[in-house]
């Protein structure tokens, strides 16, 4: 590019190849959103935003296990899940909605999962294990009054009260909870860890929209997680590929 004297002005002559790459970079900036969103889509690694959230706040420190407690156990596990998953899924994005020393209202959860509408919100929730091994259970928000009708999903624009906005997404979320179910208790390294799958009015779900479930995992100590920690990831990874091809066919 050179500055030339014309009369009293400057104006500027640009080169053939200097005006090509122009083109290219305008080019590639025009263009640089939709490849790497059709690059993401593509991908067949699960993706997308999820929320841990664990049991217990600095007022309900949940059931003694050892010699720790709920709320801290379920914070330490969830942070080793998200890195985890994170580490392993690079397109994933990981949210705990609770730090040390947070107090949370009621439906505070809901609220926020409501608002920040992710693809799957998952409840984790420990206990003191007796048996020699550890077992996991799974909850899906279900009231009394529908216990099986996980048929399909209902109408986003539906006057509902708050216990009944899980019917939004209730047939996608048993299908992941299911998903994921089957995935621990098929795991090789794991066999006996599935102990079973419910369906109940589990008050930690409840006014959620998103695709939701829970976890409930026996422990007889803290170390026993490493054993159950990645058969719980492959699970959520299992529910998330599963949920991301049905984005795909849609």
């Amino acid at each position: 590019m050179r500055k030339k004297k014309y009369t009293n002005y400057y104006y500027y002559h640009i080169s053939s190849n200097a005006m090509s790459c122009i083109i290219i970079l305008f080019f590639l900036l025009i263009t640089g959103n939709t490849i790497c969103a059709s690059w993401f889509s593509n991908s067949s690694q699960p993706q997308g935003i999820i929320i841990l959230s664990p049991a217990g706040d600095t007022h309900y420190s949940g059931r003694h296990i050892g010699d720790s407690f709920e709320r801290g156990i379920t914070l330490w596990c969830v942070e080793q899940l998200k890195t985890m998953l994170e580490t392993r899924n690079p397109f994933l994005k990981v949210i705990i909605p609770r730090i040390p020393g947070e107090i949370r209202e009621p439906l505070q959860h809901a609220q926020f999962a409501n608002r920040l509408a992710p693809d799957l919100y998952i409840s984790f929730h420990c206990y003191q294990e007796k048996e020699s091994l550890s077992g996991l259970w799974v909850y899906l928000f279900c009231t009394e009054s529908s216990p099986s009708t996980f048929t399909q999903n209902a109408s986003s624009l539906a006057f509902l009260s708050y216990d009944q906005t899980y019917v939004i997404n209730k047939q996608t979320s048993h299908e992941l909870a299911e998903l994921f179910y089957h995935t621990v208790q098929h795991d090789q390294a794991h066999t006996a860890l599935a102990k079973g799958f419910l369906q109940l009015p589990f008050k930690p779900l409840i006014g959620i929209t998103c695709p939701a479930f829970a976890i409930e995992l026996g422990l007889k100590n803290k170390n026993e997680w490493q054993i159950c920690q990645s058969c719980i990831v492959s699970g959520i990874e299992t529910a998330l590929a599963h949920l991301h091809r049905q984005k795909k066919d849609e």
